[in-house]
């Protein structure tokens, strides 16, 4: 009794289908041996490492860490110890390999914008956005940036890396500083966290503990132009409270800074009620004049029991 023709139709083209299977997973070999083969050949070995960076110091200081090892491949670059080799640079913040077959290697290496200035005891270092410190050439233009005082430094050395709360707060300075056109002249002392502190054109600024830290900076520069466009020569600006900004005059700061004195009003952002025309500053309110009393007259900036900034 023979099977039926239909059975028989099955198992020829299972039978067919493992061979295209087998057929595939022989060529997908045959490709991959092959390309290791060609990968690992003298045919595509690394002859030559080009660097590509913006100025010629930071090339000269990549070209002297970028080592590759023998026989490396361009087909199969090693990328990660490249990176790994480039991060000994400070100064550089990114690779970028490029394969050049058969023998040539590019790097494009990127360098690390500084943002501010620390004060490291007697030595001055920059940093970065990310953090990581690095030398100050004697040719950089120091009025530019934001200088910070006051942190504690594990490691006072380019290359070594403030720590997260750190780099938060020196990130942030420096984009208040860049969005109000600080830059040069503005100093940070943060020697209390609590109680930071900025002076900027000798106008001392009070910030109070690091949250807002970017906030309380441009609010800061924005009440001192405003204050100095109507004639205003403050000697220092509290900003703790950034919904009741207050300063004080230069001419009364001799009896010592007050806790409490002349109100300002704060940015035209914050008033909706008062918006901003063409581009010219608000006018800061003026306090409300005394009421009429029979009472002695006070002090105009009374003095809270012990309080100082």
């Amino acid at each position: 009794m023979q099977p039926p023709a239909d059975s028989l139709q099955h198992v020829r083209e299972r039978r067919h289908a493992r061979g295209r299977t087998g057929a595939k997973a022989l060529l997908w070999t045959c490709g991959i041996a092959f390309l290791v083969g060609l990968a690992a050949s003298p045919l595509l070995w690394v002859e030559e490492v080009r660097v590509i960076a913006p100025d010629p110091s930071l090339q000269a200081a990549a070209a002297q860490v970028l080592r590759v090892p023998a026989e490396s491949s361009t087909l199969l670059p090693p990328i990660a110890e490249l990176e790994h080799q480039a991060a000994q640079v400070p100064e550089i913040e990114s690779v970028v390999v490029i394969r050049e077959l058969p023998h040539r290697l590019t790097v494009q290496v990127s360098r690390r914008l500084p943002a501010a200035l620390i004060q490291a005891g007697d030595q001055q270092l920059l940093v970065g956005m990310d953090g990581v410190l690095m030398a100050l050439p004697s040719d950089l233009k120091r009025a530019r940036l934001p200088l910070v005082s006051g942190l504690t430094l594990a490691e006072a050395r380019p290359g070594a890396r403030l720590s997260p709360a750190d780099t938060d707060l020196v990130a942030q300075l420096a984009r208040a500083a860049l969005d109000s056109r600080l830059g040069g002249g503005l100093r940070l002392d943060s020697s209390q966290r609590l109680d930071l502190r900025l002076t900027y054109g000798g106008v001392q600024g009070f910030l109070g503990p690091a949250d807002n830290l970017e906030r309380k900076v441009s609010l800061f520069a924005q009440l001192l132009h405003e204050l100095r466009q109507q004639g205003g020569q403050p000697a220092y600006l509290d900003v703790r409270v950034m919904e009741r900004p207050v300063w004080r005059p230069r001419n009364e700061a001799a009896a010592g800074p007050p806790a409490i004195a002349a109100p300002v009003a704060p940015p035209a952002a914050a008033r909706p009620d008062k918006p901003r025309v063409s581009g010219k500053p608000v006018a800061l309110d003026k306090p409300p004049p005394p009421a009429r009393s029979n009472k002695p007259p006070q002090p105009k900036h009374p003095l809270p029991s012990g309080g100082t900034p």
